[in-house]
């Protein structure tokens, strides 16, 4: 989907002002667009929704043995929740989530690992999932 004027706008000033060093001075409309869709650590992105088969991995299986049976059952219902689908901002989650997995727990950190993923900076820019097109960047550069 195309930019409109607003946002057509601000790509026009992160293009001209390179707040990440990226080079886009030096660069043409497809390498811009692509600088701009890469994705790196450098752009964390907050993550609202995470699969629970992506919950189920970060499991410590050792961990997970010495849970008592309610903390298992716990564990099953929220994996279960949501047609697998957890809202992981949600804090009444976040709190059963905590009660399960004790602090300091290896499984509790790769859990909160996952509140963010890599993203792109034209993600931190217009929002998650979006993209810029040469097209884009070549329509900015003309404002």
């Amino acid at each position: 989907m195309a930019l409109n004027e607003s946002q057509l706008a601000i790509l026009k000033t992160e293009l001209d002002t390179d707040p990440n060093s990226l080079g886009y001075a030096a660069a043409n409309n497809s390498e811009c667009a692509a600088l701009l869709n890469a994705v790196d650590a450098a752009n964390p992105i907050d993550v609202s929704v995470v699969d629970g088969q992506e919950l189920s991995k970060a499991v410590v299986i050792s961990e997970y043995t010495v849970l008592s049976a309610a903390e298992r059952d716990g564990w099953t219902t929220i994996l279960a929740a949501g047609n697998g689908q957890v809202d992981i901002n949600d804090a009444r989650v976040v709190a059963q989530i905590a009660a399960i997995w004790g602090a300091g727990t290896a499984t509790r950190a790769n859990l909160l690992a996952l509140k963010t993923r890599d993203g792109s900076r034209a993600e931190t820019v217009f929002g998650v999932d979006a993209s810029v097109t040469a097209q884009d960047v070549a329509e900015a550069r003309l404002i």
